[in-house]
C-alpha cells in the first residue's frame, strides 16, 4: 500500500534510533526530506534508492520509512519473521474504508481465522468451475472489439468492465458490470476514492460531503444492503451455490468449528472485489500494450495457442500446455506489477543483515523497484518472456520476483488472477488485434495499483479468426 507521510501514527513520528550499521542515505531536501520526491515521482524514488542499497532510510517529512529491496531482507520480513511485521497503518485504514475488516486489513488470530476459512475456496479444483465464466466474458469483449474495428479504444476501461463482470459472476453469480449496478459502482467509485487519498496531501474525511465522497457513500450503502440481502437469501436456501459467496458460506474451520458470520462474509466479498478486479484489469492492459509493442512475442504466443487449441476455446486443463502465455503474463507483471508497493510495520525491534529495525518502524517494499534491479535482472527494462523459463527462474533469488507479495500473506487470489489472465489471453489473442495509438506513451500511475495513466489508448485492427 502506498505510504503517506501525513497519516502515520504518533508512535513513529519522533523515531530517533541509531542503526548499528549505517543506512544508505539518499539525497534529500533539508526540511521535507524525500517527501517532495515521493509526491513528484514515487516510482523513480523507489527505483533509484534500491540501487543505493538493500536497506535505505527515507525521511518523509518527520517520519522515517525503511525501503527494503534486497530479496534476502524481503524474505525475512514477509516470510521468515512475518509475525513481527503487521499491516502498514495508513494502508490498513484506507482499505478498511473500502472493504471493512477483510483479510487484507486484519492481523493476528482474526486474520488467521479468515485465511483458513477462505483458502479452500481458491484451491485449483474449485477454480476450474470459474473457467467457463472467464472465457465467456472474454468472448463478449472480443465481439465488442471486432465491431469496433478501426476505432481507438481505451482498453484499460474495457478490461475493467471485463474483470468486473467476471468478479460479479464468480463472487455472487450476478453481472455487476452494468454502470447502474450499485456493487459495480462501489468498485468504480472506490478506486476514485482511494486515488484521491493517495495523491492529496490532506484528503477530506469521508464524512465531508465532497462530490466524490457523496458518490462513494451512496453507492456503498446500496451495495452493502444488496450484499447483505444476498447473504440472507443464501442462508435461507438449502443449496448455498457454487460461487465464492456460497463456498465461503459453507466453509468451516476444522480447528475451531467456526464459520463466517454475515459481517465477515460481507467484508470478504468486498475484499475480493477490490483486491482482484482492478489489479487483473491493469495487468491485462499492460500485457496487451507490451504485446502490441513486441510483435515477435505476440507471434510466438499466437503460434502456441494455434498449436494447442486450433479453433476451439481454451479450458483450465489447457493452461499447462500454454507455457509461453504464462511467461508473457509473468514478464508483464515484472515490468508493471499491479501491486507496486507493500507496506509493513515492525511490531517489535528486529535485526536484519546487521541493521537494527526499531519497534514501530515503517517498512516499504517496492516490487516495481526489485523487478527492475540490475543485480537480479539483465537489461531490466527490456520485455523478454523467456526470463521465466524454469531454468532462468532457478538462477534468481526467490524474492526477486513478488507480484503477489510473499510468505503467509501472499495474495490468496493469485491462482484465480493468473488463471483469469491466462484464459482471457488465450481467448482474445486469436480473435482480436490491437496496436498502440500514435503518440501514446503508456505511462504508469502508481496509485492503489499500478495503472496506465489516463487509460490506455489502442486501435483495433482486423485479425483472422472466429468467435
Amino acid at each position: 500500500m502506498v505510504v503517506s507521510a501525513f497519516c502515520f501514527p504518533l508512535s513513529v513520528l519522533f523515531n530517533t534510533m541509531t542503526p548499528s550499521v549505517p543506512y544508505a542515505q539518499h539525497h534529500r531536501a533539508p526540511l521535507l526530506g524525500h517527501l517532495a520526491a515521493f509526491q513528484q515521482n514515487r516510482l523513480a524514488l523507489y527505483h533509484d534508492t534500491a540501487r543505493e542499497g538493500g536497506m535505505v532510510r527515507l525521511r518523509m517529512g518527520v517520519v522515517d520509512v525503511y525501503h527494503v529491496s534486497d530479496p534476502a531482507y524481503i524474505q525475512h520480513i514477509l516470510q521468515d519473521n512475518q509475525r513481527n511485521y503487521g499491516r502498514h497503518p495508513y494502508g490498513q485504514r484506507l482499505l478498511r474504508l473500502l472493504t471493512g475488516n477483510g483479510i487484507l486489513t486484519l492481523d493476528g488470530e482474526a486474520w488467521l481465522k479468515q485465511r483458513r476459512l477462505a483458502q479452500p475456496a481458491f484451491h485449483r479444483q474449485r477454480l476450474a468451475a470459474f473457467g467457463e465464466t472467464m472465457v465467456s466474458a472474454a468472448l463478449g469483449l472480443a465481439a465488442e472489439w471486432q465491431q469496433a474495428k478501426g476505432a481507438t479504444l481505451n482498453i484499460a476501461q474495457s478490461f475493467s468492465r471485463l474483470t468486473l463482470q467476471i468478479a460479479g459472476k464468480t463472487l455472487f453469480s450476478t453481472d455487476i458490470s452494468d454502470p447502474t449496478n450499485r456493487i459495480g459502482q462501489t468498485a468504480t467509485y472506490g478506486v476514485e476514492f482511494a486515488r484521491d487519498r493517495l495523491v492529496t496531501l490532506f484528503p477530506a474525511l469521508l464524512a465531508v460531503p465532497t462530490g466524490l465522497n457523496r458518490r462513494y457513500r451512496a453507492a456503498r450503502r446500496a451495495a452493502d444492503a444488496l450484499i447483505y440481502t444476498l447473504i440472507q437469501q443464501r442462508r435461507a436456501q438449502t443449496d448455498k451455490g457454487d460461487d465464492l459467496l456460497g463456498l465461503l458460506m459453507q466453509a468451516v474451520d476444522e480447528e475451531t468449528g467456526e464459520s463466517l458470520g454475515d459481517e465477515e462474509l460481507h467484508d470478504q466479498m468486498m475484499t475480493m472485489l477490490f483486491a482482484g478486479q482492478e489489479t487483473t484489469a491493469n495487468a491485462l492492459a499492460w500485457i496487451f500494450c507490451l504485446l502490441a509493442q513486441h510483435p515477435e512475442s505476440a507471434a510466438t504466443a499466437l503460434a502456441e495457442i494455434s498449436s494447442v487449441l486450433g479453433e476451439r476455446l481454451p479450458t483450465m486443463e489447457d493452461l499447462p500446455n500454454l507455457p509461453y502465455i504464462r511467461m508473457v503474463i509473468d514478464e508483464a507483471m515484472r515490468l508493471y506489477p499491479p501491486v507496486w508497493l507493500l507496506g509493513r510495520r515492525a511490531l517489535q525491534a528486529d535485526r536484519l543483515g546487521g541493521y537494527t529495525i526499531p519497534k514501530g518502524a515503517l517498512i516499504a517494499i517496492s516490487p516495481y523497484a526489485v523487478h527492475r534491479h540490475l543485480a537480479y535482472w539483465n537489461e531490466p527494462t527490456r520485455f523478454d518472456p523467456l526470463r521465466f523459463t524454469l531454468e532462468a527462474q532457478a538462477t534468481r533469488p526467490r524474492f526477486a520476483y513478488l507480484p503477489f507479495g510473499g510468505g503467509a500473506r501472499q495474495c490468496m487470489g493469485n491462482r484465480f488472477a493468473l488463471m483469469e489472465a491466462h484464459l482471457v489471453l488465450a481467448t482474445l489473442l486469436p480473435r482480436v488485434k490491437v496496436r498502440v495509438s500514435e503518440g501514446y506513451r503508456g505511462e504508469p500511475e502508481p496509485l492503489l495499483n499500478l495503472r496506465p495513466k489516463g487509460g490506455m489508448l489502442m486501435t483495433v485492427e482486423e485479425r483472422i479468426g472466429k468467435i
